[in-house]
């Protein structure tokens, strides 16, 4: 009788409280993974983003250097191989300025690269006028034009930019790594946060369930 009695009053198996710390378990680490993944990916994207814009600023150095020299020669020499020489490199310096100015909004401040692809742009002129100058044989002409203080401030421009990027780069960098210190410190937090509950969740779950085999076996 009493054995009934004592069945009677056994309190139910604790299942709720053990899938409720299975699935808070499952969540919160869960949460944990997509967090690291997700920093993971940020980081990468930062990374390539941050070598694209050092490629970009080879490139548009090699060419502002190459096509000046390119049409300087042409007008101290005549000589049109320089000329063709030129217009072999020419059309990647509009794409190559246009992709600095993209990268540059993207950090936030586009002001010096649009500046930079306006000088690009009457740089290019001045230097097409030079070629015609050549070709018609007024080289002295020509070479007053590519020597004159306004090229010479147009080109400044255009190497400032290049300069304005190298330094936006730089703040970017300095945030990122500031902004993946934040995220760092906060994972860490977060983990013991969760260990903790997690441990709480589990003693609780465990004394529960010790209890009621405790009451089971009398």
């Amino acid at each position: 009788m009493k054995n009934a009695e004592n069945q009677h009053k056994l309190p139910p198996f604790p299942a709720k409280l053990l899938t409720g710390a299975l699935a808070s378990s499952v969540l919160l680490m869960a949460g944990l993974v997509w967090s690291a993944y997700r920093s993971y990916r940020k980081v990468g994207a930062d990374q390539r983003q941050s070598l694209r814009i050092k490629e970009i600023q080879g490139i548009l150095v090699h060419l502002d250097d190459v096509l000046t020299m390119s049409a300087r020669m042409t007008a101290l020499t005549g000589d049109l191989a320089w000329e063709r020489r030129y217009r072999q490199l020419e059309p990647q310096l509009n794409p190559a300025v246009k992709e600095a100015l993209v990268l540059a909004s993207e950090m936030g401040d586009a002001s010096a690269t649009v500046q930079m692809e306006s000088a690009n742009l009457k740089l290019t002129e001045m230097e097409n006028r030079s070629f015609v100058l050549v070709r018609e044989g007024r080289t002295d002409a020509a070479r007053a034009l590519l020597f004159s203080p306004e090229y010479e401030t147009q080109d400044r421009i255009s190497a400032e930019g290049t300069v304005e990027l190298d330094r936006l780069l730089g703040q970017h960098l300095k945030c990122h790594e500031t902004e993946q210190h934040r995220e760092a410190v906060f994972c860490i937090l977060a983990s013991a946060a969760v260990i903790g509950l997690q441990l709480l969740v589990w003693l609780t779950a465990l004394s529960r369930l010790r209890h009621w085999r405790t009451l089971q076996l009398r």
